[in-house]
């Protein structure tokens, strides 16, 4: 039903409903207690989802995670599949390899890093109650922060010598970085 349909179909004093592609709009006109102005409560129900149960009507995104969940299981079976093919197994291993060389580095630079992020809740209460203002003063230590914990990470990889998995390389560069 289009606009102009809608506004020349006849609104009855008990009330109207309007179908329409997306859903029904409900008009029920009322008039306040000691009021001669006529006043319409305007409802709209979406139509009913087939991904969604109704009780998730209030979740308007609810079609879209069903349909990120498809799309990540048929990938993984799609990866599973050519991995068989290539390789003779469901999955390569070989990543695995790569974490093993120094995994208890590893484990202690993840958990340096995640700690160091948690340092970034003292600053925000400081600016919540005002002992640092946010402008060019939270904003020189944030961003002073920010570099120095990139600067020694990409630092202390180098010092190890980890692997570039991104690269695809066992080895790292010849090229290092001296900081």
């Amino acid at each position: 039903m289009n606009h102009e349909q809608v506004n020349n179909s006849a609104i009855s004093k008990k009330g109207t409903t309007i179908p329409t592609s997306d859903g029904t709009i409900h008009v029920q006109p009322f008039r306040k207690s000691g009021s001669k102005q006529l006043r319409a409560l305007v409802t709209f129900v979406p139509r009913p989802s087939h991904f969604g149960s109704q009780e998730a009507g209030s979740d308007q995104y609810r079609g879209f995670f069903i349909l990120f969940w498809m799309f990540l299981a048929l990938f993984s079976i799609r990866t599973f599949v050519q991995s068989q093919d290539a390789t003779g197994s469901l999955l390569s291993l070989q990543f695995a390899t790569l974490l093993s060389e120094d995994l208890l580095g590893l484990m202690l630079s993840e958990i340096v890093l995640f700690s160091g992020s948690l340092l970034a809740v003292p600053l925000v209460k400081a600016i919540q109650h005002g002992w640092i203002k946010y402008e060019w003063t939270g904003v020189a230590i944030q961003h002073t922060y920010q570099a120095l914990m990139l600067a020694v990470a990409v630092k202390w990889t180098f010092d190890r010598q980890w692997p570039w998995v991104q690269s695809g390389a066992s080895a790292p560069s010849p090229a290092r970085v001296i900081l």
